[in-house]
């Protein structure tokens, strides 16, 4: 019997293969440029912030967007606004009103004492009285993030926060109604909510985004850092308006005076009886700002970055260019702080974070080595704490 014919191997023209061959090659470096063109790089973004200099032009400000995530709630009449209205406001009215020269935004979210509403009627109430000559009516803006879910990654980094369940979902209930109560007649106060939790930078963006068009600067005032020191609101506004190439925005200290070694080494204005300098020490704490420089700088600086405390991002920001992202520090009389208070609404330090610990509504297995260092500091035993609650300390 004779054996069948081997069949031979089927040659693969060589044309094929060159064409398989370039269609690799093209494919490889389509994906190549793209990586390469990949804007949001963190690294090669703050490279690019520091070309700015004190002599760029501010850009023209944005108008409000239709697909912002939040609720305009109108105080004044307990309902919500909708965004249509909000834009027609912006894009329509056209009278320069002076009241609208300078406005506040104050973020808060869901804490302890809620739905009180003590700590947020403090700091309104510090504004009215120590920042003076303020235009009694300008423009509010109460930001309220919503509830982070209660995921186990959230109890790890959030633990100290409120977290989404069907107890903090009530209080949060009952704190939006307590806002609208209490604003019912004060039109010039908005409340803006968040329809999920998105953190601070986003939330400033939101506020700023929906500012008429004629409001020029603002005040960021966090919801539990009442002021207990007069501000010459007309000595800040004059300045900044004489020295628009310099004065984008101005932090009131926490604490006193500020280390000479933080400086940028630029000169200090003095103006209007008051004195700026200019610091690297960035912060998110209270400040007066240019509506322009949050809307050209600060806003693509935390969002692009994806950062949800401005200060963070900006932070290394003004520390690689400290002349035109430092902010100047005010002083009066040579002094320099403290303008407010910490009221620690959010009950994160000292004795308020030990009696959450001791209730069982803190974990103290889940605290940083800093909550620890601060309980500390606060002379709070922390070891008396552990035995308390049966549970390890971190090391």
């Amino acid at each position: 019997m004779v054996p069948p014919a081997r069949r031979r191997p089927r040659k693969i023209p060589s044309f094929t293969i060159l064409i398989s061959l370039l269609l690799g090659i093209y494919l490889i470096a389509i994906f190549v440029v793209a990586r390469l063109c990949y804007i949001t790089d963190q690294t090669e973004f703050l490279n690019s912030l520091p070309q700015r200099t004190p002599k760029d032009s501010f850009a023209p400000a944005a108008a409000a967007s239709d697909d912002l995530p939040y609720d305009v709630i109108s105080a004044a009449h307990g309902d919500k606004t909708t965004k249509e209205s909000v834009s027609l406001e912006l894009t329509v009215d056209r009278k320069i009103d002076d009241s609208r020269e300078t406005a506040i935004i104050i973020p808060t979210h869901l804490v302890p004492s809620h739905p009180s509403l003590h700590y947020l009627m403090e700091v309104i109430n510090s504004i009215k009285s120590y920042v003076i000559d303020l235009h009694p009516e300008a423009p509010i803006i109460i930001t309220v993030d919503n509830l982070k879910a209660d995921s186990m990654e959230n109890r790890a980094t959030h633990g100290l926060f409120l977290l989404d369940n069907e107890e903090n979902r009530m209080k949060f209930k009952l704190f939006l109604e307590a806002l609208t109560k209490q604003f019912e007649n004060d039109h010039h106060i908005k409340i803006l909510v968040s329809e999920s939790a998105v953190g601070l930078a986003k939330n400033l963006q939101n506020a700023v985004n929906i500012l008429h068009r004629d409001t020029k600067y603002m005040y960021i005032i966090q919801h539990d850092l009442p002021f207990i020191k007069e501000i010459n609101h007309t000595a800040v506004v004059k300045t900044a308006n004489e020295y628009p190439d310099l004065v984008r925005i101005i932090r009131f200290n926490l604490y006193g005076a500020v280390n000479d070694s933080y400086g940028c080494g630029e000169p200090d204005i003095h103006a209007n009886g008051i004195t700026l300098k200019k610091f690297k020490k960035w912060s998110d704490q209270n400040h007066f700002a240019s509506v322009e420089h949050y809307k050209r700088d600060i806003i693509i600086a935390t969002t692009k970055a994806k950062h949800v405390f401005p200060e963070a991002r900006l932070q290394q920001i003004a520390n690689k260019n400290c002349t035109y992202y430092g902010p100047y520090y005010y002083y009066y009389n040579n002094y320099g702080g403290p303008w407010y208070k910490h009221r620690d609404a959010t009950e994160r330090y000292g004795a308020k974070l030990a009696a959450r610990i001791e209730r069982g509504d803190v974990d103290i297995s889940a605290l940083s080595k800093g909550n620890l260092k601060d309980l500390e500091m606060n002379h709070i035993n922390t070891t008396k704490l552990q035995l308390e609650m049966g549970l390890k300390i971190p090391k």
